[in-house]
C-alpha cells in the first residue's frame, strides 16, 4: 500500500509524487492534513481501521459491512453533536419535541427510521443510505436529510465530503 500522510505542505506539491508522477486520490482535512494515495481504497483505509478490500464476494461482503459500520458511527456521533450544539444555542429544546422527532434523532443509528416520510425539522437528520431505497424496500424519507453512503468506497467518501469532513480529489488522467 502506497498511502502517506502530509501537513503543513503546498497542495500542489503534496498531489505529486517524488518522482514527479501524480497520486491517484487525496482528501483535503479542514485542519490542512493531506491524505494522498494510490486508490480511493487506500483513503477509505485511512479513515477506517484494518480496513481492506478483497475482490471476492466475501471479501466484497466484508469490505460494505466495514463501511456500513462506519457510517453508523459518524452519523450517530455527528446527530448528537448537532443536537448540544442546537440544544446549547436554544434552537432545539428536547423538552418540548414530539417522541417522533427525539427517536428519529437520538436513536441508533444501525436502525432505519421508519416513522418518518418528511422530514421538516430545523436539525437535518442523518441517515445511513444503504437502509433505504434504492438499496432496500424502505422508502427512503425527504427534507432535511443528510446522507451517509457506505454502497462503494467513492459514494462514502463523496457523502463525508458533502458533510464537509474533507474534500476529495481524484485525478482523473
Amino acid at each position: 500500500m502506497a498511502s502517506q500522510t502530509l501537513t503543513d505542505t503546498v497542495i500542489d506539491l503534496a498531489l505529486t509524487r517524488d518522482d514527479g508522477a501524480s497520486w491517484h486520490a487525496a482528501l483535503i482535512h479542514a485542519e490542512g492534513t493531506i491524505v494522498v494515495a494510490d486508490s480511493v481504497t487506500e483513503l477509505v483505509a485511512d479513515l477506517i481501521d484494518d480496513y481492506e478490500f478483497e475482490d471476492t464476494v466475501e471479501g466484497a461482503r466484508a469490505s460494505l459491512d466495514a463501511r456500513y459500520d462506519f457510517a453508523v458511527e459518524v452519523v450517530t456521533g455527528r446527530q448528537a453533536i448537532q443536537a448540544f450544539a442546537m440544544t446549547t444555542e436554544g434552537d432545539f429544546d428536547p423538552a418540548v419535541e414530539s417522541e417522533t422527532v427525539l427517536t428519529a434523532i437520538f436513536a441508533d443509528k444501525d436502525q432505519a427510521v421508519v416513522d418518518v416520510e418528511e422530514w421538516g425539522h430545523t436539525m437535518p437528520l442523518l441517515l445511513v443510505a444503504t437502509d433505504y431505497a434504492p438499496y432496500t424496500k424502505l422508502p427512503a424519507p425527504t427534507g432535511n436529510i443528510q446522507w451517509v453512503d457506505p454502497a462503494t468506497e467513492l459514494t462514502l467518501l463523496l457523502s463525508l465530503q458533502a458533510l464537509g469532513d474533507f474534500e476529495l480529489l481524484i485525478n482523473e488522467s
